[in-house]
């Protein structure tokens, strides 16, 4: 889905520990229900699992990376349309073992220092 996006699509973190934020960006004219899943749960928490993207906005969500081993983590963020008015909660929606109707990833790679140039960034993507 064009209208949805994620920034940024690689984020680099403290593989000791560190705090940083994901967006997600809705530029249609759709709301949209969000699960957010992880494939290292040891390592990651998340301020905010299930939600809504309203149209024409922006979520901001807080990724707590704890100490750990450096690596590469996956992180899918699985949509579903959701009406304006539902009343619902986004877990409903996008049930425990669905992906919804789409998703899409960020790599989340831990590293155990910044290079010089990157040290007051912990979000940056390779391009």
């Amino acid at each position: 889905m064009e209208a949805l996006s994620l920034s940024p699509p690689i984020a680099r973190c403290l593989s000791a520990g560190d705090h940083f934020y994901i967006s997600i960006r809705n530029t249609g004219d759709s709301r949209f229900a969000f699960k957010i899943k992880i494939s290292n749960t040891a390592y990651y928490k998340v301020s905010e699992a299930y939600g809504f993207v309203n149209p024409t906005s922006t979520k901001m969500i807080g990724i707590l990376r704890l100490n750990g081993r450096p690596g590469n983590t996956k992180l899918c963020v699985c949509f579903a349309i959701s009406q304006p008015n539902e009343t619902r909660t986004p877990n409903s929606i996008i049930p425990q073992g669905s992906d919804g109707e789409f998703f899409k990833l960020i790599i989340l790679k831990a590293v155990p220092y910044f290079e010089q140039n990157n040290a007051l960034s912990n979000s940056v993507s390779d391009e």
